[in-house]
């Protein structure tokens, strides 16, 4: 008998948005029970720190490098995502929410309430909310070139907003599945806790911000590269907020994860309480969250809040009140859902089935986790001589490090990324490429020099020493050997194969 699935999928959403992941304080007593039921993994990490190079990878068990989905890009139109998998072998797939794959095609049989909510995002405020805006404590990022809402009060009531609709909209068509004899696929996908960070009542003032911990590692990083910090800073920074307005930007947020618990329990409880046949619910984010540790917010970066997910598998046939240890990878959910049906796909994936990790969480994993990203930065500028007058005169000037005139002169003059030769990528662009082991953290991105071939730049932490990721060790001699091995592990990940065996 084939067996219904329930997948869950929050965006931007931090591990210690949730008490089971150690937050003592946190209010999510819905996904803290989903644990306790079931398995939580410790150390599960995103393979993209942006949402559509994410959901592309997790949706295909395949590395963003595989997809040809690094940033927003395009997803290779061929490749095949899971869902599509189970469709052809009796599953009937339904998706409530946010998709954002960048793939032409859907990979659901059905497909609801797909766009963005109404309030709280630029360009489609309604005149109602702009003049609600002091009233409902709005806090808007400064110095960043999206003035997104990082804090304040949702204008809608709890049970109207963003993730209730998509609740109230799961339960009222699996109401009318339930007779249905084809097994279902049926994904619940919400927004939150990604910005506009908008709590309704009274999730608003659930946490005290005077009694949160301001984050200790907002202080300047050392050896950060300079370009990337900069480029962060453009997009996601902090820079020009008061502490006062962090903190109430991180009681906002944790704010926002009870209320998304809150709507996760309504829906898990109607299951508990209405759907007689056997059932698995996957939970898990599609990347984490900067609350200004290192002077940033949201994602695109390559800190460990950002890398680090969320995954809570909870069903029949699963173990119960377990935690796993060993890396694990959102590339992984394909494959274990295919497993868990008991479909044999031809389909090669780069992830591999936890089946036989959460059955013995004491088995040889992984080593390490892998993450990757395109991101756009001036320093490839610099590499490319029909810009060099225009990146001299004005960037090094007095406008700064400009990200968006940069973009516009790019499309404007059509012009390509220089190429990263000897890289298994198919196109043109900067790419930063994270491994992290048991002890350290290296970010690098492949660089070439002209007549001296491929180099490296990036980051090195020693997270034994340095859990907040605060001081590069990438230049120290003490730590070079390190830094060999950490590159000889990331080289000999794309030396294998897609079968998902690696150590």
């Amino acid at each position: 008998m084939k067996r219904d699935i329930f997948w869950i999928v929050t965006d931007e959403h931090r591990v210690d948005g949730i008490g089971a992941y150690g937050n003592h304080w946190i209010k999510t007593p819905n996904l803290d029970r989903l644990a306790s039921n079931g398995v939580l993994f410790e150390r599960a990490y995103c393979q993209s720190p942006a949402c559509v190079a994410s959901r592309a990878s997790f949706l295909s068990g395949m590395y963003p490098s595989t997809t040809e989905n690094m940033w927003f890009d395009p997803t290779r139109s061929s490749l095949k995502f899971f869902p599509e998998i189970l469709q052809e072998n009796g599953y009937h797939t339904v998706n409530v929410g946010k998709e954002h794959h960048n793939r032409e095609r859907s990979p659901f049989n059905e497909s609801f309430l797909k766009e963005a909510p109404k309030e709280g995002w630029p360009g489609s405020l309604s005149a109602e909310f702009i003049k609600r805006e002091k009233e409902l404590n709005i806090l808007k990022r400064k110095s960043t070139f999206k003035k997104l809402i990082v804090g304040g009060t949702n204008p809608l009531p709890a049970n109207e907003a963003e993730c209730a609709n998509r609740v109230h909209r799961s339960i009222q068509y699996l109401e009318n599945y339930q007779q249905n004899p084809s097994p279902i696929l049926f994904r619940l996908s919400l927004l939150y806790p990604h910005t506009p960070v908008i709590p309704p009542e009274p999730f608003d003032t659930l946490y005290d911000a005077s009694l949160m911990e301001y984050p200790s590692d907002s202080v300047k990083s050392k050896g950060v590269i300079d370009f990337e910090k900069k480029v962060y800073q453009q997009i996601s920074g902090t820079k020009g907020m008061t502490r006062s307005e962090i903190m109430h930007m991180r009681k906002s947020y944790y704010g926002l994860c009870s209320y998304v618990d809150e709507e996760i329990g309504n829906f898990i409880n109607y299951l508990e309480n209405n759907w007689q046949r056997p059932y698995l619910i996957v939970f898990h984010s599609d990347h984490g969250n900067l609350l200004g540790e290192h002077d940033l917010n949201e994602k695109f970066n390559m800190y460990e809040p950002s890398r680090q997910v969320p995954l809570i598998i909870q069903g029949h046939n699963i173990p119960r009140g377990k935690r796993i240890k060993p890396f694990t990878e959102l590339v992984d959910i394909a494959p274990t859902l295919l497993e868990y049906t008991g479909i044999k796909s031809v389909e090669k994936m780069e992830g591999k089935s936890l089946i036989p990790l959460m059955n013995h969480p004491s088995i040889r994993w992984r080593d390490y986790a892998f993450t990757e990203h395109r991101i756009f930065t001036p320093h490839d500028l610099f590499q490319h001589p029909a810009l060099q007058d225009y990146v001299l005169t004005e960037i090094e000037g007095k406008r700064g490090y400009d990200v968006v005139s940069l973009a516009k002169i790019i499309e404007d003059q059509n012009l390509d990324w220089y190429k990263l030769e000897g890289t298994p990528y198919k196109w043109w662009g900067p790419i930063f490429q994270c491994i992290r082991t048991d002890r350290y953290a290296m970010n690098v991105r492949p660089i070439w020099k002209e007549g001296q071939g491929k180099d490296f730049m990036g980051t090195l932490y020693d997270l034994e020493i340095d859990p907040h990721e605060t001081n590069n060790l990438f230049k120290s001699k003490k730590y070079e050997t390190i830094k060999n091995q950490m590159l000889l592990l990331l080289k000999n990940h794309f030396k294998q194969n897609s079968t998902g065996d690696r150590k």
